[in-house]
């Protein structure tokens, strides 16, 4: 063991097997008993106990006899168990926490005969061995639903993914769900995902089902955890993409929004984001177009910041309407010569960018988008002319610039239309007011951009 230890030291914390850090003291306490020496000083060990002790202390003796909790699925790392309690917080299916070894421990300490049948029936299922939970039905369900359409390969399945929508929402409560069907214990990364496909789907799901997972500035996968995983985490970020103007926000501000958002900022970045929200393979220069669009308005923003007096954001609006007409606009009192190069060559960059698809428009539809593309960039820069703190219009602008983008005819009159601008207020509400955050949202700005609109 000592000579092995190292192994142990390098084991990646999300590589370790669910209640290791329960059941893996135990089999040492054991291995103690019988004779086997035990490197009680390795760092390795010590943290691993220190795991532990931090999960009994969320998780006491008197919350685990009362309540279902994740330690249900390591009953055989615990020691000093009052049974007849515990019996009561069995299962429907015979179980505790559908895991056949804590099963299998309580049968041995109770001899209950809904156990027995529970891995009688895993065994037989298996064909004489068992999974370490089972079942997981709905996690099932979910993940191979999420793949298919993130493959963009969904609509070969349609009829078979209705069926399998309808059997999540057929288990979904107002607790959210957990990996099998009937959870009494309902996790974070379930939930979330189960959430965000019924909502995509059309079922009327309430995200009060998160509210039992936040604990104080962030969210937890399930009560008493002693450490976070990341997929929760990043499906709870998934999931936050589909709330509802006026919903809680708090789901977007608790995610792991400020690593991911750093890398959203890159380019590369940008199109991976696009091309997980709008997959399908003919949709390309839709992605192409989200991709390019959330560049430049994150550089646009940067320029646009409070440090730039509305003096230079006015320059740039002039800099950018005469470059579009050909001319340019240098002349501005008091500007330093960094700033004015800054401005110049980012209304190029910009100009540059914009001609690009207008000439893939005319060639590939026959439709010049050009003096559209320029006017409704105009239209975003000038509503932000003097905003400060924060930024108009970015769900409208990335709509808008897709349709146009992918061939969609979106002329003058249309866009002057009533309907057409309740369409865009509904839009931008769906957004965040900052920009730094609104890639947050482009599955609902693209989602309602091709579904609102006919190809």
């Amino acid at each position: 063991m000592r000579d092995n230890m190292w192994k142990l030291e390098e084991e990646k914390a999300e590589h370790m097997p669910i209640g290791y850090e329960i059941v893996f003291p135990s089999l040492l306490e054991i291995a103690e008993h019988m004779g086997i020496e035990v490197p009680n000083d390795s760092p390795a060990i010590k943290e691993i106990y220190a795991h532990r002790d931090l999960k009994f202390k969320k998780i006491p003796k008197e919350v685990l006899h009362s309540v279902p909790t994740g330690l249900l699925y390591s009953l055989e790392g615990l020691r000093d168990l009052e049974w007849e309690k515990l019996l009561k917080l069995q299962f429907e299916d015979g179980s505790f926490f559908w895991c056949p070894s804590s099963t299998a421990y309580a049968f041995t300490q109770t001899n209950d005969e809904k156990c027995l049948k529970f891995l009688n029936d895993d065994v037989q299922k298996f064909n004489g061995a068992v999974p370490n939970i089972c079942p997981v039905d709905t996690f099932e369900h979910i993940w191979a639903l999420d793949r298919l359409q993130r493959l963009g390969i969904s609509r070969y399945f349609e009829p078979d993914m209705k069926e399998r929508v309808a059997y999540i929402y057929r288990y979904w409560n107002e607790k959210g769900l957990g990996s099998g069907r009937n959870a009494p214990v309902p996790n974070v990364d379930d939930t979330a995902m189960g959430f965000r496909l019924l909502r995509l789907h059309g079922y009327d799901v309430s995200s009060d089902a998160f509210k039992q997972f936040e604990k104080d500035d962030g969210f937890v996968c399930m009560a008493g955890q002693s450490s976070q995983a990341v997929t929760g985490l990043f499906n709870l970020y998934r999931a936050a993409q589909c709330l509802h103007p006026g919903e809680k926000r708090a789901l977007v501000d608790a995610q792991p929004s400020s690593r991911v958002r750093n890398q959203q900022r890159n380019p590369l970045s940008a199109y991976f984001l696009a091309a997980v929200s709008i997959f399908e393979p003919e949709k390309s220069t839709k992605r192409t177009a989200w991709a390019k669009t959330a560049v430049l308005m994150v550089a646009v923003a940067y320029y646009f910041s409070k440090k730039t007096c509305s003096k230079h954001r006015r320059a740039f609006l002039l800099e950018f309407g005469y470059g579009s007409s050909g001319g340019h606009y240098k002349k501005v009192n008091g500007s330093s010569s960094n700033m004015r190069k800054t401005r110049i060559e980012l209304v190029g960059l910009l100009g540059t960018t914009l001609n690009q698809p207008s000439l893939e428009a005319q060639n590939r539809h026959g439709s010049d988008i050009h003096q559209l593309l320029h006017h409704t960039w105009e239209m975003w820069l000038t509503k932000n002319l003097v905003e400060e703190d924060g930024y108009q219009g970015d769900a409208e602008l990335m709509v808008d610039v897709i349709n146009l983008c992918s061939g969609r005819s979106i002329n003058e009159e249309k866009l002057n239309h009533p309907l057409y601008k309740h369409l865009g207020h509904l839009t931008n509400s769906a957004s965040l007011t900052n920009l730094i955050h609104f890639t947050d949202i482009r599955h609902i700005t693209a989602t309602i951009a091709w579904k609102t609109t006919p190809m």
